[in-house]
């Protein structure tokens, strides 16, 4: 998934109307007021003032609030509408102007990136976290808004936020960040990738994916997460001898449904003759409550053909989606309800060549990468949405 920006918005401005009431006690004050464009048209917007908040979402821009006054007597209020800047002004209720513009930040302010990963919670909801930081990688005090329910990314726990959101009618999360002298960040994705499990790397990091190597003459690799195909992706690279992975166990459930995203791409060299080859792709393993292999299958991109095991599919170095239930991967692999099985293991890898010039000539190396993203294991009936 990408590591996701803010869109440049130009030439709008927001008309905030805003009038006060009387306290109904002496530590809190009433405001009501409007949001509208500099056009007049009115502003789906949350309003919000010391802790109080609504959305003046009823077609007319409207909002009214009884809020409690700081140690100062003062109220804060913000308004927060996609597509324009963030609204702020503090004062006294009886000092907040009766009608304040706010012209959206400028075409050059800076960006917001958001990254997040989602995991089920009950009755179509889900729980979202993620980071949120400038260009430059600052984490940001922001407010972060997704299917009406909000929180701060600031404090302690400043650039970071989780929340517990539903899905909309459509089966459907829109994520917006607001921060003062940022554009707007949005982004409308499917809830449906929500499953027992779901990695979209947003967060940059594979920490919770099993790294290992074989070593081999000349060999070096790395993993990690990096941005490819407009995407943050997983990614395993190796060049010389040997070969480096990273690998995740689950629990096997043959009506589930596993997906990802993957891209594979090797890289032969010639030197003096002889073709040094390189393969790269995932093993699809299944394994019993021992965690004592059963069978395997291999989707392998690869320099050379005859590299492959009988059991290996050959695919080709474009990225696609791949997807089946676990069933029907253990049936490709050979395996059949008979068969006791506990586990499935995602293994992506890449692996490549080496050869020694003998200190005359110069040394070669093949090379490998496979990037993936967008892991998942669904129910059959998060996959139908």
């Amino acid at each position: 998934m990408l590591r996701r920006k803010s869109e440049t918005l130009v030439g709008l401005m927001v008309l905030l109307s805003a009038l006060t009431f009387p306290t109904r006690a002496a530590n809190w004050g009433g405001i009501q007021g409007n949001v509208r464009t500099g056009n007049g048209a009115p502003v789906c917007a949350l309003v919000l003032a010391n802790g109080q908040y609504m959305f003046s979402c009823d077609g007319n821009g409207t909002y009214s609030l009884n809020v409690p006054l700081d140690d100062q007597g003062q109220v804060t209020l913000f308004a927060f509408a996609d597509g324009f800047a963030p609204f702020r002004v503090t004062a006294a209720p009886a000092k907040l102007p009766a009608v304040i513009r706010t012209i959206t930040a400028d075409p050059d302010s800076p960006l917001i990136f958001m990254g997040w990963d989602m995991a089920c919670a009950a009755n179509n909801w889900v729980h979202l976290s993620g980071e949120i930081e400038s260009e430059g990688g600052d984490p940001l005090c922001a407010l972060v808004l997704a299917n009406g329910q909000h929180m701060f990314s600031c404090g302690a726990s400043q650039g970071r936020y989780a929340l517990t959101v539903p899905a909309d009618e459509k089966g459907e999360i829109t994520l917006f960040g607001f921060a003062d002298g940022f554009q707007p960040y949005s982004e409308i994705f499917r809830a449906s990738n929500c499953g027992p499990f779901f990695d979209a790397f947003e967060d940059g990091d594979a920490a919770d994916w099993q790294e290992t190597m074989i070593s081999g003459s000349g060999g070096s690799g790395s993993t990690g997460v990096e941005l490819h195909n407009e995407s943050q992706m997983a990614f395993v690279k190796h060049s010389g001898g040997g070969q480096h992975a990273l690998s995740r166990d689950f629990e096997y459930s043959p009506d589930d449904n596993l997906s990802f995203e993957m891209h594979a791409v090797s890289t032969s060299v010639s030197i003096r003759g002889t073709v040094l080859h390189s393969r790269s792709g995932v093993t699809i393993s299944f394994l019993n409550g021992l965690n004592v292999p059963l069978a395997s299958l291999k989707l392998v991109n690869a320099t050379d053909p005859s590299l492959l095991d009988p059991d290996d599919s050959l695919i080709d170095g474009a990225q696609h989606e791949y997807t089946a239930s676990m069933s029907e991967f253990a049936a490709a692999a050979g395996l059949d309800t008979a068969d006791s099985i506990a586990k499935i293991s995602l293994g992506f890898f890449a692996e490549a060549n080496y050869s020694w010039g003998g200190n005359i000539y110069p040394n070669g190396s093949s090379s490998a990468t496979v990037w993936f993203d967008d892991v998942a294991i669904t129910k059959p009936s998060d996959a139908s949405k």
